[in-house]
């Protein structure tokens, strides 16, 4: 049996991210004789996360919740209840008791899209520890191993990381089960689906020049609030784009299903679910080739454009032929189902042992374990 606690902070919504929620919810469901604790540090989850905390708590026996204070008291609470620790990098802890593994997903701090030089100090001293401290480094892409180790230099750090992607929910995987749903406030035949995001590398600010194409080709732009219970900003006011507002779990690839193009502008992600779940779905998906994450994996398997001055014309090629839209839909569609979170979780729990059976000597991903967390595919 393993115990794994979740040391988390509730910034985000529940103070868990919706990915991270996503893996625990099939870490609990595939390992049931094993024990998790979401350990919130000083901070409630708000409203909607406590409700998507609560609800999970209650169709799980093995999942419980308790707060701690910061620093010590959340280690020391750590290292007399859990065999390992599992978080972001925020979430490593000052403690060499108990084994401890972090995900790392992004690397923006460190790029020209950093948000501000505090909040890249903040997360540099954070990651510098969870290098330092992790037994296992898990990176969620290809692109965010590779900077993390430009980065993290030797083998003392290579040694310890890992890749392990992340996965694409059931409610998008089953396309052939998913009854496709129109918004209300959509009038017309065609239109394009996209998801709201304010950090300014999601760039809404593109959507500016989908207008003049929705007005050229009658199509309509549907803009879906994200995941977090809250509402959203009106970017630009104009009849043929509609905000959803935050949407749930059911409803959400309903919408998607339903729409002709599904469109990604950001240029940066640490993974990037929504195009690989829009692909899941069996709808067209078109994104900003300046997105790494996206591009290093994705190939020529859908549709992207070069840059702010591309858009129009990809965007508009697209519109005006169904058969160049679908193009690379069976190819897309096959390689997005291959993200699947169960494997994802098999592959964690593998990650979690390999850092307890280490907990008094450094992992070697390298070299001494014969299948390392990438190829662990049973519990």
């Amino acid at each position: 049996m393993a115990v794994l606690g979740f040391p988390l902070t509730a910034r985000v919504w529940g103070g868990i991210s919706w990915a991270t929620f996503r893996l625990v919810e099939h870490l609990t469901l595939l390992h049931p004789d094993d024990e998790f604790h979401l350990v919130f540090i000083e901070d409630n989850p708000n409203e909607f996360g406590a409700e998507q905390v609560e609800r999970l708590m209650g169709e799980r026996g093995n999942l419980s919740s308790v707060r701690v204070g910061k620093g010590n008291e959340a280690a020391r609470w750590c290292e007399g209840n859990v065999d390992v620790v599992w978080g972001p990098a925020s979430g490593i802890l000052d403690t060499k008791r108990v084994a401890q593994v972090f995900t790392h997903h992004d690397m923006r701090q460190f790029s020209r899209l950093r948000e501000s030089l505090v909040t890249s100090f903040k997360h540099k001293r954070g990651l510098d520890k969870a290098m330092k401290n992790a037994k296992v480094a898990v990176m969620i892409s290809p692109t965010t191993m590779r900077e993390t180790l430009e980065r993290y230099k030797g083998d003392r750090y290579a040694k310890k990381t890992c890749y392990i992607p992340w996965g694409v929910p059931e409610g998008f995987a089953d396309a052939a089960e998913i009854e496709p749903v129109r918004p209300e406030s959509v009038k017309g035949t065609e239109f394009i689906t996209t998801m709201y995001d304010p950090f300014p590398h999601k760039r809404m600010d593109l959507l500016g020049k989908v207008i003049p194409l929705l007005e050229e080709h009658g199509w309509e732009l549907v803009v879906i609030g994200g995941m977090r219970g809250k509402d959203i900003d009106i970017i630009f006011d104009h009849p043929r784009v509609h905000y959803t507002g935050f949407v749930s779990d059911e409803l959400l690839p309903r919408y998607i299903k339903a729409s002709s193009l599904f469109f990604h502008p950001s240029e940066y992600e640490g993974f990037g679910h929504p195009p690989y779940e829009a692909m899941a779905l069996e709808v067209p998906v078109l994104y900003n080739a300046r997105c790494e994450a996206l591009t290093t994996l994705m190939g020529d398997r859908t549709w992207t454009f070069a840059g702010d001055d591309d858009l129009s014309g990809a965007l508009g090629r697209l519109m005006s032929s169904e058969e160049e839209r679908t193009r690379h839909v069976a190819s897309a569609t096959e390689f997005a189902r291959s993200f699947d979170w169960n494997l994802t979780a098999r592959r964690y729990m593998y990650a979690f042992r390999i850092a307890h059976a280490h907990r008094d000597r450094d992992v070697d991903l390298m070299l001494d374990d014969p299948a390392p967390p990438i190829d662990a595919v049973t519990p």
